[in-house]
Protein backbone atom coordinates (compact mmCIF):
# COMPACT_ATOMS: atom_id res chain seq x y z
CA UNK A 1 0.00 0.00 0.00
CA UNK A 2 1.22 3.34 -0.86
CA UNK A 3 0.98 6.02 1.17
CA UNK A 4 -1.33 7.82 -1.19
CA UNK A 5 -3.58 5.61 -0.64
CA UNK A 6 -3.80 5.35 3.05
CA UNK A 7 -6.33 8.64 2.88
CA UNK A 8 -8.87 6.64 0.53
CA UNK A 9 -9.07 4.04 2.62
CA UNK A 10 -9.12 5.33 6.09
CA UNK A 11 -10.89 8.54 7.69
CA UNK A 12 -9.17 11.32 9.17
CA UNK A 13 -10.02 9.88 12.83
CA UNK A 14 -8.95 6.49 11.67
CA UNK A 15 -5.83 7.66 10.44
CA UNK A 16 -5.24 9.65 13.98
CA UNK A 17 -6.21 6.63 16.20
CA UNK A 18 -4.26 4.52 14.42
CA UNK A 19 -0.97 6.62 14.75
CA UNK A 20 -2.16 7.33 18.19
CA UNK A 21 -1.86 3.71 19.14
CA UNK A 22 1.14 2.61 17.74
CA UNK A 23 2.91 5.22 19.57
CA UNK A 24 0.97 4.25 22.94
CA UNK A 25 -1.05 7.45 23.50
CA UNK A 26 -4.29 6.45 22.23
CA UNK A 27 -7.20 6.04 24.39
CA UNK A 28 -9.41 3.13 24.95
CA UNK A 29 -11.95 4.73 22.07
CA UNK A 30 -9.00 5.30 19.94
CA UNK A 31 -6.97 1.90 20.66
CA UNK A 32 -10.52 0.22 19.20
CA UNK A 33 -11.31 1.97 16.08
CA UNK A 34 -7.16 1.33 15.48
CA UNK A 35 -7.96 -2.09 15.74
CA UNK A 36 -11.16 -1.85 13.62
CA UNK A 37 -9.58 0.08 11.05
CA UNK A 38 -6.84 -2.56 10.78
CA UNK A 39 -8.97 -5.58 10.43
CA UNK A 40 -11.59 -4.42 8.64
CA UNK A 41 -10.63 -1.87 6.22
CA UNK A 42 -6.43 -2.25 5.56
CA UNK A 43 -6.90 -5.96 5.76
CA UNK A 44 -9.81 -5.52 3.60
CA UNK A 45 -11.62 -7.96 5.85
CA UNK A 46 -14.86 -7.64 3.57
CA UNK A 47 -13.50 -7.77 0.74
CA UNK A 48 -12.69 -10.51 -2.52
CA UNK A 49 -9.85 -12.39 -2.31
CA UNK A 50 -10.18 -13.95 -5.71
CA UNK A 51 -8.23 -11.96 -8.51
CA UNK A 52 -9.09 -13.41 -11.81
CA UNK A 53 -6.02 -11.96 -13.46
CA UNK A 54 -3.22 -13.29 -10.75
CA UNK A 55 -3.53 -16.30 -8.46
CA UNK A 56 -0.56 -14.62 -6.65
CA UNK A 57 -2.77 -11.71 -5.93
CA UNK A 58 -5.48 -14.07 -5.05
CA UNK A 59 -3.10 -15.68 -2.35
CA UNK A 60 -1.55 -12.24 -1.06
CA UNK A 61 -5.14 -10.89 -1.04
CA UNK A 62 -6.55 -13.74 1.41
CA UNK A 63 -3.08 -13.91 3.67
CA UNK A 64 -4.22 -9.88 3.97
CA UNK A 65 -8.13 -11.02 5.42
CA UNK A 66 -6.49 -13.97 7.26
CA UNK A 67 -4.44 -11.20 9.51
CA UNK A 68 -7.40 -9.20 9.81
CA UNK A 69 -9.69 -12.05 10.73
CA UNK A 70 -6.83 -13.12 13.39
CA UNK A 71 -6.63 -9.80 15.07
CA UNK A 72 -10.33 -9.69 15.34
CA UNK A 73 -10.45 -13.07 16.86
CA UNK A 74 -8.05 -12.58 19.09
CA UNK A 75 -9.83 -9.77 20.46
CA UNK A 76 -12.90 -11.91 21.24
CA UNK A 77 -10.88 -14.48 22.99
CA UNK A 78 -10.58 -14.68 27.42
CA UNK A 79 -7.53 -12.35 28.23
CA UNK A 80 -5.88 -15.48 29.94
CA UNK A 81 -6.22 -17.77 26.37
CA UNK A 82 -2.52 -17.37 25.58
CA UNK A 83 -1.74 -18.85 28.69
CA UNK A 84 -4.03 -21.50 28.74
CA UNK A 85 -2.53 -22.63 25.20
CA UNK A 86 0.91 -22.68 26.26
CA UNK A 87 0.11 -24.94 29.46
CA UNK A 88 -2.15 -27.31 26.97
CA UNK A 89 1.06 -27.27 24.74
CA UNK A 90 3.15 -28.02 27.37
CA UNK A 91 0.89 -30.76 28.55
CA UNK A 92 0.91 -32.19 24.88
CA UNK A 93 4.81 -32.61 24.60
CA UNK A 94 4.66 -34.18 27.96
CA UNK A 95 2.91 -36.83 27.18
CA UNK A 96 4.79 -37.15 23.86
CA UNK A 97 7.73 -37.73 25.45
CA UNK A 98 6.57 -40.73 27.84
Amino acid sequence: MHSDDIAKIVTEQEFYAIAKTAKGKASDIEQKLAIQTIAIKMCRLNGQSFDPNSERMTAFNEGMRYIGRMILKMDQMESDYFVKLKSIKKLTNINKNK
